[in-house]
């Protein structure tokens, strides 16, 4: 009976022990590394950070993918190069005016809980240099961070972190997160899809064509913007929608389940609809709906 109840004991203490290390890792706890996964076979790792700084040829074409690092996409400066305070060095491909980076082996660790440097890469694309034909970014914990460079093509993927998008122009963009929140700024797109499923959205002083705006739980916010066409739809979580233009240029269809409708102002119910050149549907099932136009 003794030994059985020394077993449980030990049990539980492995069950506190872990679900510790996960909530301190899901709250920004970071370990230098132990062991990890590489190739299908653990590797033991040295609890290192590598930093370093890459020359990198001219490029039209990106692709970056990252485990549990912050990317950064700056634009200014003369060189084309990249930053790194990474776990081990990352790979690097760069071929047909296209550059791929790839972070290479996610490590575990389990000691020295919270000491551990933050990790990222930082691209640099010269000032000079106008356009990127396409890039595509993604990362699974960590956040993404785009300034002042224009593309032809955007996409940006985050499973656990937020994305800052800013001074931005491109005619096709799909950004989304799993848990994280959306900062778009000064941003002028002409068909963008947005999704968040644990998280807010919010545009200041945006110009977009076509907007197809999703979040599951979180609010969605667009302030100083014009927006021609749109469909916002959240599960939990408000919308509010402050708009250039006079209100007759819209038709609006509004609809909340639990929640309240507001027009410049005025209560309008759970309902509103009007009519005009430029469609917006406005959709959630619990909270409410804000819509103010310039008249």
């Amino acid at each position: 009976m003794k030994k059985a109840i020394m077993v449980i004991i030990g049990i539980s203490f492995i069950i506190l022990g872990g679900g510790l290390i996960a909530l301190g890792y899901f709250f920004g706890g970071k370990f230098p590394e132990f062991f990890g996964f590489e190739d299908g076979k653990i590797k033991f790792g040295s609890g290192t950070t590598v930093e370093d700084s890459v020359e990198l040829s001219e490029f039209d074409k990106l692709d970056i993918n990252m485990d549990t690092s912050t990317v950064y996409v700056i634009h200014e400066g003369k060189e084309w190069k990249l930053e790194y305070a990474l776990s081990k060095e990352p790979e690097i491909t760069e071929k047909d005016g296209k550059v791929t980076i790839k972070e290479s082996g996610r490590m575990i660790s389990f000691w020295n809980f919270g000491f551990s440097k933050k990790h990222y890469v930082k691209l640099y694309i010269p000032a000079d240099v106008k356009l990127i034909k396409e890039a595509s970014i993604s990362t699974d914990t960590g956040s993404v961070h785009v300034d002042k460079i224009d593309f032809d093509i955007l996409r940006i993927k985050s499973d656990t972190g937020s994305v800052h998008v800013n001074a931005v122009a491109v005619p096709d963009a799909e950004i989304k997160t799993d848990t994280g929140s959306l900062h778009i700024d000064a941003f002028t797109c002409d068909k963008l899809l947005t999704k968040t499923s644990t998280g807010s959205q919010n545009f200041t002083n945006a110009k977009i064509e076509e907007l197809n705006a999703k979040t599951d739980t979180g609010s969605f916010k667009m302030e100083e913007s014009s927006l021609t066409e749109g469909k916002i739809e959240t599960d939990t979580g408000s919308i509010k929608l402050f708009v250039k233009g006079k209100l007759s240029d819209y038709e609006i269809h509004a609809k909340t389940d639990t929640g309240s409708v507001k027009v410049n102002g005025n209560k309008q119910g759970k309902k509103y609809e009007s009519s005009g050149a430029h469609e917006l549907n406005l959709e959630t099932d619990t909270g409410s709906i804000t819509i103010e136009t310039e008249e």
